[in-house]
């Protein structure tokens, strides 16, 4: 609710979101789209209170999960709700893999803290005990205990692991699980990335370009298992991307970015048919299949995206708006209901 982050550097404060409110209903797909640069990674990781304190600031707002403010919470308690109640798909899965651990201890690992966290007789696990050093056994050792014979426990995990790997259409599981992260290209890391964070079944997921480094086929697979997992147990989705086409793949509801701000949010069908913010209508315009003009050229948005370190005033897209005229250079607009379903910040939209 009204969330403003900013970056502090050594000369000013850079605005990165700009009173952001987005609202997610319990088993909703929300897309989060805009060009490179308007803040949709920095809206990910603020929800999930992973930026960098300093130089990143929560200047104002909240983040209000089932009713409770996440800014609030020491890091004790905000590492109990990542992974198994808000788990994010980071862009780079080679980042997000530990590179010293093989890919069958890693989403073993994934396994037993889920399993911790869903029955009070599990006694604690730290990603930095010593036990870790014995491998994906003694891990799996330390997260249960003698409550289930070590053999038993072996197999279970191993089994959970490879369907896992199955459901993101990784065929030769076995090879893969004994594999460390830098032996896999990079489509098959983000696959493995994705299994791990789905197989800890959370709430709300937050996807930050999940698909960039698969191929089309792969793409479409990916997309319908995330579909597939908010069926099977309501979990919400914030898929963050720059691409407009897999927005409408998988999205319930479409929020469109530009310099830090949210300028449109309508349910899937409407922003395609009826976009009511001109950035919105740009984007649109600018895909290859559907819109040329008379000498057969892609529309596109004149311009470029506005350097947060001196964004324009007013209305930040007014300089490169086809519709702008001179109350959009003096006044900022807020995001009003247009329709039912959909909600601009645009003052043609005003009445």
């Amino acid at each position: 609710m009204d969330l403003t982050v900013k970056y502090r550097t050594k000369i000013r404060e850079i605005t990165a979101l700009h009173r952001i409110n987005l609202s997610m209903k319990e088993s909703e797909i929300v897309a989060v789209v805009g060009e490179s640069g308007c803040g949709k990674s920095t809206l990910g990781l603020s929800i999930i209170n992973l930026l960098q304190r300093p130089p990143a600031l929560f200047h104002s707002g909240k983040i209000l999960f089932n009713g409770e403010d996440l800014l609030t919470l020491k890091e004790s308690q905000l590492s109990k709700l990542r992974g198994t109640s808000i788990s994010m798909i980071f862009q780079d899965p080679m980042s997000s893999l530990d590179p010293v651990y093989k890919v069958g201890y890693q989403i073993s690992e994934s396994i037993g803290v889920r399993e911790r966290r869903g029955s009070r007789n599990f006694g604690p696990f730290h990603a930095t005990d010593t036990n870790l050093k014995e491998g994906a056994e003694g891990g799996m050792n330390r997260v249960l205990g003698a409550r289930i014979p070590r053999a038993r426990r072996a197999s279970v995990y191993s089994t959970e692991a490879e369907d896992a790997l199955k459901r993101v259409q990784i065929s030769d599981t076995e090879r893969v699980l004994d594999k460390y992260p830098h032996e896999l290209s990079g489509g098959m890391a983000q696959r493995v990335m994705i299994a791990q964070t789905l197989i800890e079944k959370p709430r709300l997921l937050i996807a930050d370009e999940p698909t960039s480094a698969l191929d089309v086929t792969t793409q479409a697979q990916v997309l319908n298992l995330m579909r597939a997992l908010r069926d099977e147990i309501q979990s919400s989705i914030i898929f963050i991307t720059h691409d407009l086409a897999v927005a409408a793949q998988v999205a319930d509801r479409v929020a469109v970015m530009y310099a830090g701000e949210i300028v449109e949010i309508a349910d899937v069908k409407d922003i395609f048919s009826k976009p009511q913010h001109p950035y919105t209508e740009g984007l649109i315009n600018s895909f290859p299949s559907r819109y040329k003009d008379e000498e057969g050229r892609l529309e596109s948005i004149p311009g470029d995206v506005p350097d947060l370190r001196e964004p324009p005033l007013a209305c930040r897209f007014h300089p490169r708006c086809k519709y702008a005229f001179a109350k959009c250079s003096v006044e900022h607009p807020e995001l009003i209901e247009v329709t039912t379903s959909d909600r601009a910040a645009c003052f043609l939209r005003y009445p």
